[in-house]
């Protein structure tokens, strides 16, 4: 039997590795530095340019997004396109056959460019850099929109303004065209309307019992009884009567108001007669009829103004634009007759308030609406 051998089990010397540290070069410390931000020379210029792209493409994809918009709305509505831009007959012509639900918005332009990713931009734009991007790219509706709400405002104090103003307006031109027509009486003569002796009892009654704008043309016409002060003074009285009438419907009218009304009509009676006895537009059927067309315009065009409280309250700063406007919206007469040149108006509605407040909190949160609603004020 042959020796045992150990050897394998024995535990050998570790060998000495080669050391190659002496032999490789000593490299520098790798640093990390942080990316370098881009100046405003670098990413101005790209954020405009993407806004600029990104506006051409939203203008070359309008016609596609249209017809696919109304593509969407009903079954058959290809055909009548087909018709309308005449594509059926270039289609027979070319002897191409369509599919029955083909649609027009396939064969119409419509790209999808990402110009942020192709201009270079790397990282979501910042919240500056997206305003000047988007502000670019809608620039064309937005200058639309804009020119938009400066012709229909919808504050309560722009809607206000602008009904001040155009009042202004309808007045102005009343009083350019009576001019001329007191200017062509005078030359023919026609100059002073002389009323009756009996309107001076009710002058001290209408003075100690109106507003000063209510009186001052009929006390000036009585100073000097010419056609055109005969003309205001009758004007100005009926105005008090409107008011007097208008108290009258709301509350009621005190023993003295009910006499003031009185005087008031009787004494716009007594102008007017003397107006169109025989020495005055009596005397010239032709200046008579133009001034009852002129009076007619008036009634149309300046009363539906003049007779607004609310309006001329706001005006000499008595009264907010919101409650003013918030009164016209009950006032029956006005929205018969005035309310359709303000279509800002109806966002002032209980219904237009109440769906306006669920959408915008939604669409703006709480701070926003609350923000937005003391700019509608």
């Amino acid at each position: 039997m042959g020796n045992f051998d150990w050897s394998k089990y024995e535990e050998k010397p570790e060998q000495k590795q080669f050391d190659w540290s002496k032999y490789q070069e000593e490299l520098p410390e790798e640093k990390f530095l942080p990316p370098k931000r881009e100046g405003i020379a670098s990413w101005l210029p790209r954020d405009i340019m993407i806004g600029l792209l990104n506006q051409r493409q939203n203008m070359v994809n309008t016609p596609h997004d249209v017809v696919q918009s109304l593509e969407n709305m009903g079954q058959g509505i290809n055909s009548n396109f087909d018709k309308a831009f005449g594509l059926d007959k270039l289609l027979a012509k070319n002897n191409i056959h369509m599919p029955i639900d083909h649609k027009v918005s396939d064969y119409l332009p419509h790209e999808q460019n990402d110009f942020a990713k192709l201009m270079g931009q790397k990282e979501a734009p910042s919240t500056g850099e997206w305003l000047i991007q988007k502000g670019i790219e809608h620039a064309p509706e937005l200058y639309g929109i804009s020119s938009l709400m400066r012709g229909l405002p919808i504050t309560a104090r722009g809607i206000m303004s602008q009904m001040s103003g155009h009042k202004t307006q309808a007045i102005n031109q009343a009083r350019h065209e009576y001019g001329q027509l007191f200017n062509e009486a005078a030359q023919q003569g026609i100059s002073h309307a002389i009323p009756p002796v009996t309107i001076l009892r009710n002058r001290q009654l209408i003075t100690r019992n109106s507003a000063a704008k209510h009186h001052r043309a009929y006390n000036e016409f009585l100073e000097n009884p010419t056609l055109e002060n005969a003309h205001w003074a009758q004007s100005e009285l009926g105005a008090l009567e409107r008011h007097l009438n208008n108290l009258e419907n709301k509350n009621g009218l005190t023993p003295i108001q009910h006499r003031t009304l009185r005087a008031a009509n009787q004494a716009r009676q007594d102008i007017r007669q003397s107006m169109f006895n025989q020495n005055v537009l009596g005397a010239n059927p032709q200046l008579a009829e133009r001034y009852n067309q002129l009076s007619n315009q008036y009634r149309e065009h300046v009363i539906p103004y003049t007779r607004l409280e609310q309006l001329s309250e706001t005006e000499q700063n008595r009264m907010l634009p919101k409650t003013a406007v918030k009164e016209l919206l009950n006032d029956d007469q006005f929205m018969i007759e005035l309310s359709r040149r303000y279509p800002g108006l109806f966002l002032h509605t209980p219904i237009a308030k109440s769906i306006g407040k669920g959408a915008t909190k939604i669409g703006l949160g709480i701070a926003g609406y609350e923000g937005l609603k003391k700019l509608l004020k």
